[in-house]
């Protein structure tokens, strides 16, 4: 009986119905981040936020340095292997300091990104802080404006609320209402 149910075991195991092929892009000269939010669309990716160093030091002194931010925003095309780029610089400062956190909850709905909280250096609070911000970004117009260069403060709207404050989670949708799942607050 034991054989019977470890040989079940086995091929239940090996008849795994999927297979990952991880394919890599290398675009010339865009810059590496991680922990961005993104949203996309006509094929365009849109990046905002994120880290520009690696994993960053396990010393609280020397962890997540402000000169480390991703403080622009970029399209990439993939297929053409081109990307355009936008500084945060001529945003106000409350969204201007919430897009260049790390780890920001977000999720595309339609052609809205929403992005959540995250966590980073605020000149305004002096300090590092997990953000209480929802900001709210039109997807297509503002990959339109980042690719003619155009002015980019008009495709943001930002409200600010304890509720909001967590970085690291996950935001969905489900139906209509949106769910933000795990994440924590950081100060300092």
């Amino acid at each position: 009986l034991s054989l019977l149910f470890f040989s079940k075991i086995a091929v239940a195991q090996s008849t795994f119905p999927y297979d990952v092929q991880l394919t890599p892009i290398n675009i010339t000269n865009l810059p590496g981040l991680h922990s961005y939010a993104f949203g996309q669309d006509n094929g365009k990716w849109l990046i905002i936020g994120g880290r520009k160093d690696g994993v960053h030091a396990r010393q609280p002194f020397n962890a997540f340095p402000n000169a480390q931010n991703n403080t622009d925003i970029y399209v990439v095309d993939v297929a053409t292997q081109q990307f355009w780029s936008a500084s945060l610089n001529s945003l106000p400062t409350g969204i201007k300091e919430q897009l260049q956190a790390t780890n920001m909850n977000f999720h595309q709905d339609g052609n809205t990104l929403y992005a959540i909280g995250g966590y980073a250096f605020s000149t305004t609070a002096n300090d590092h802080i997990t953000f209480d911000k929802l900001t709210s970004i039109d997807v297509p117009n503002l990959i339109n404006a980042i690719v003619a260069g155009s002015s980019i403060t008009s495709y943001f709207k930002q409200i600010a609320n304890p509720i909001f404050q967590n970085t690291g989670g996950q935001l969905g949708k489900i139906g209509n209402e949106f769910y933000l799942v795990g994440g924590q607050i950081f100060t300092g």
